[in-house]
């Protein structure tokens, strides 16, 4: 792969995703990302992500969630009966 990829085709074809894409895949970038740009838009490598879950999750999964932490993103569920929204989380370390 090169470094830096001319078209957005390229980029997609080498596994990069934009911030958009990678949100709708529960994936946020890190603070200290660094994209790579092809045709105005940016694009990031999986590594280059961090996992978001919600407080549930990362509870049964060993991890804790800051009582102070600000959701990163909030999901819609929809099941015959019951509506709602909750909150997904970055890892805490």
């Amino acid at each position: 792969m090169k470094p830096n990829p001319k078209t957005k085709k390229a980029a997609k074809e080498a596994g990069l995703l934009s911030a958009d894409a990678w949100l709708r895949q529960d994936r946020i970038i890190k603070k200290k990302a660094i994209p790579l740009t092809a045709k105005n838009e940016d694009f990031y490598k999986k590594a280059q992500t961090e996992e978001i879950n919600t407080n549930t999750a990362w509870i049964k999964a060993g991890r804790t969630v800051n009582k102070n932490a600000v959701p990163v993103k909030q999901k819609y569920f929809g099941i015959p009966g019951a509506c709602g929204h909750y909150s997904m989380f970055r890892k805490n370390y």
